[in-house]
């Protein structure tokens, strides 16, 4: 399972995670580099190459904050 959020569970006080929880390991996704995003998005899967109009991949980077 995969969960998402803007909190991490210690800080949700109102259920006891640990009930639920107990072998996950949970890890932080921080921001990707702005050479990270760009390969990410001209390149999201080896020997594939996608090509964007003059300017479209920094309006995304610009967008999306380098954030995955």
């Amino acid at each position: 399972m995969l969960f998402s959020g803007s909190h991490h569970f210690e800080e949700i006080r109102t259920v006891n995670w640990a009930d639920y929880l107990i072998n996950v390991k949970t890890f932080e996704l921080t921001y990707l580099s702005a050479d990270e995003t760009r390969e990410l998005v001209e390149r999201p899967v080896p020997d594939f190459k996608l090509c964007y109009e003059p300017g479209v991949v920094e309006r995304i980077l610009q967008l999306a904050h380098c954030h995955p």
